[in-house]
């Protein structure tokens, strides 16, 4: 049995292809200490040569994606002028951060997914408290026509069943 796991382990690490136990091919390692920089000159971000050529230019946002933004851009603006700032200092700082997508991109979704839950057709407040008021009514009547029919027979029981 002990066997069995240790062959199954075994298998496995020889399949994963990423293991820690697999070596690079000779031919990749040299490429790859051609393109590393030492730690004193490293910049933080993207600095694969080969990921960077492959990049696709961003594509232009559609009306209503561009209309989300304006509307979330106008929120960020409202919330630093009310913190006291200017609104050229709000305009500035806003912008900066929606430029910046990896800074701004979880907060853009959030508000995109908050703003799609509430502006679904607009009346879903108003059908709800409709639809409550008619079943209370409904049900109100139905009390009502069943003390009637209690009062009218003091037997309790009912007329078209006696």
């Amino acid at each position: 049995m002990k066997s069995f796991f240790a062959n199954l382990v075994v298998a496995a690490c020889a399949l994963h292809e990423g293991s820690a136990f697999s070596t690079l091919p000779p031919s990749r390692t040299s490429s790859l200490a051609e393109h590393q920089t030492p730690l004193h000159s490293a910049t933080v971000g993207s600095s694969n040569p080969r990921t960077d050529a492959a990049v696709k230019p961003p594509r232009a946002p559609t009306v209503h994606e561009q209309r989300e933004m304006d509307t979330i851009r106008k929120e960020l603006i409202g919330k630093y002028i009310a913190l006291g700032h200017t609104e050229e200092y709000a305009g500035c700082e806003v912008n900066y951060f929606l430029e910046d997508s990896e800074r701004s991109a979880q907060y853009v979704e959030m508000r995109r997914i908050a703003m799609a839950r509430g502006n679904d057709l607009g009346i879903e407040n108003i059908v709800q408290f409709a639809g409550a008021f008619l079943v209370g009514m409904v049900g109100s009547m139905a009390l009502n026509s069943l003390h009637e029919l209690q009062t009218a027979n003091p037997d309790g029981g009912l007329p078209w069943i006696s």
